[in-house]
């Protein structure tokens, strides 16, 4: 039974109980009588105000139980989160001190190796700053020529991954249009990035963006979800963290 009609059968009971009362007050009996009468009446309808009032407090602590449960679920995860950012941070920081140590080395051979490292162990913005100065200070021609290499394809990289991001953010504002056209020419300079090449080939195709434009505003905002939790379950590789969960949030929220 929910609240109201529960609300519904006290008021009644009360009423019924105020035409008794005015029934005995018409009547020949006492005070005394009347008394006891009433105080027959009112137990069940005690009963029924009480049960009304621990429903009441019943649902309230269930909602106080339910956000202080959500609050801990949030805590524990932002603690997840921070946990793994600090792990990644140390593990970095140990292969760069490798790193440093391979490139200072007097081999020829190993600084080379070393310069393909940077490419794959750092991000393209740190592994960029060093090759550069590789590139502009190394004495050994192989090496410098290594640096050149990896220089040009974190640049593609770069390039590739701006184009990336600025395709998921044109999937969050509604324009597929536009995320087609960005995914394509991520895929274009760097097809091996991430998702790039299922999301373009796969889930931007023409037809589907056709679809989608010509589809009503409630068709586009499904299709939209469909869209949001195909990338989040199977294309969210290298995905970047603020877009993902911005995307998490809405097909949670189903906006």
């Amino acid at each position: 039974m929910d609240e109201n009609s529960e609300n519904t059968n006290l008021d009644l009971r009360l009423r019924d109980l105020q035409k008794r009362v005015e029934k005995l007050e018409n009547g020949d009996k006492d005070i005394w009588d009347i008394l006891n009468i009433i105080g027959s009446l009112l137990i069940p309808v005690a009963i029924a105000f009480t049960g009304f009032l621990f429903t009441q407090q019943q649902q309230v602590t269930e909602q106080l139980l339910a956000e202080k449960q959500q609050q801990t679920e949030e805590r524990f995860n932002q603690a997840n989160t921070e946990i793994a950012s600090i792990q990644a941070q140390v593990e970095q920081s140990q292969a760069v001190s490798g790193l440093l140590d391979a490139l200072s080395s007097s081999d020829g051979p190993k600084r080379r190796l070393a310069v393909i490292a940077v490419e794959i162990a750092l991000e393209p913005e740190d592994a960029k700053k060093v090759l550069e100065i590789i590139a502009a200070q190394d004495d050994d021609p192989a090496v410098v020529a290594a640096a050149e290499t990896s220089l040009e394809n974190i640049n593609i990289a770069i390039d590739a991954g701006d184009n990336e991001r600025a395709g998921f953010q044109a999937l969050l504002s509604g324009n597929l249009s536009a995320a087609r056209q960005y995914f394509e020419a991520a895929y274009r300079t760097s097809p091996t990035l991430h998702n790039v090449d299922e999301i373009y080939h796969r889930l931007l195709t023409t037809e589907q963006v056709q679809d989608y434009d010509n589809a009503s505003s409630d068709q586009k905002q499904t299709l939209l979800l469909g869209l949001y939790r195909q990338i989040i379950d199977q294309y969210s590789w290298g995905m970047p963290d603020d877009l993902k969960q911005d995307m998490k949030r809405r097909v949670a929220e189903g906006t």
